[in-house]
């Protein structure tokens, strides 16, 4: 399979389940659209989580982007 890097989380961003993202993309409205699936590798490369993309918007430099089963804290 052939992977292509589109971005890299550095950080939570809030209590509603924001990833803070600097993308890596020229097309971040399509790879980061609603229902598209991503994968999130860990330190090993070998490793990978796949990752439903429920929202994304644009926060100064960054993408916010929320996955569908990471939802905000419960209080």
């Amino acid at each position: 399979m052939k992977w292509f890097n589109v971005g890299k989380i550095v950080n939570t961003h809030g209590i509603q389940g924001e990833v803070r993202v600097i993308s890596r993309t020229d097309f971040p409205e399509e790879r980061y659209k609603k229902g598209n699936t991503l994968y999130i590798f860990g330190n090993s490369n070998e490793e990978y989580k796949e990752v439903e993309v429920v929202a994304h918007r644009k926060h100064k430099n960054f993408d916010l982007l929320k996955f569908k089963g990471f939802e905000k804290l419960k209080t």
